[in-house]
């Protein structure tokens, strides 16, 4: 992964959960949140439809792609 971006929300345990696994992992991330950084149309347009929690984490090389959520974010770290 060149960088990951985490969208997220306010009070989300989830979150903060992928923001201390990424920390933990000595990972460099940015962290974007709800209706201060961004929007449901800046997140629809980055998710799959069956997208419908939060976190959504994606990576960016040249392109930025859909990772998934915290669940995904752990297989992938594992």
């Amino acid at each position: 992964m060149d960088y990951i971006y985490i969208y997220g929300k306010a009070n989300c345990p989830s979150c903060d959960e992928a923001k201390n696994l990424l920390s933990s992992h000595n990972l460099d991330f940015k962290y974007y949140q709800m209706g201060k950084d961004y929007d449901f149309g800046v997140f629809y347009s980055l998710a799959p439809k069956s997208h419908k929690w939060f976190p959504m984490i994606t990576s960016k090389g040249d392109t930025e792609i859909y990772l998934g959520g915290l669940n995904d974010l752990k297989n992938h770290l594992a």
